[in-house]
């Protein structure tokens, strides 16, 4: 068997609706022992530019204040911050080169063999492909967002049930 894509954190799989009791193996449970909400959320690396620093905060601040911020998701934050500052500041570049050139718009330029893509965006969507994998990965989302609404109201409409038939 080959190898599989990153394993996802337990409590994603919560929110997402797609936990089972058979992916509970003895390591997953301890992992998720150990995975406790983060009181403050801390300080963004100082490898982090001042766009993703601002980026930090913003997310960081919204996903703690939904309660799905764990101990463990600084790196994937870190990486999400990194990556959509990194699209940011190549997507002003290429706008600028876009009103340069009225026939392609920027996403040919000129190569060694004639009109190739663009590298600054080539290099723009794949920041922006990274940005969306991480921020996947701690659910930044529309989609995300939806299903930690139906997970919470689920719990609600069960615990307001168990009040009653208790």
């Amino acid at each position: 068997m080959g190898k599989r894509g990153m394993p996802t954190v337990p409590a994603l799989r919560e929110i997402t609706g797609t936990t089972r009791k058979a992916r509970h193996s003895p390591e997953a449970l301890a992992d998720q022992v150990n995975m406790v909400n983060i009181e403050k959320l801390p300080d963004p690396p100082d490898t982090l530019d001042e766009r993703a620093c601002a980026e930090w905060y913003r997310v960081g601040t919204a996903l703690h204040a939904a309660g799905v911020l764990h101990n463990i998701d600084s790196f994937f934050l870190e990486q999400y911050c990194f990556y959509w500052s990194l699209h940011y500041d190549l997507k002003i570049s290429f706008n600028q080169m876009k009103g340069m050139d009225e026939q392609t718009h920027g996403v040919l330029v000129r190569g060694l063999h004639g009109p190739t893509r663009n590298p600054i965006y080539r290099e723009m969507m794949s920041a922006g492909r990274e940005a969306e994998f991480y921020g996947a990965k701690i659910g930044i989302g529309p989609s995300a967002r939806s299903r930690l609404a139906l997970a919470r109201q689920e719990e609600e409409t069960t615990s307001v049930g168990a009040k009653f038939f208790a």
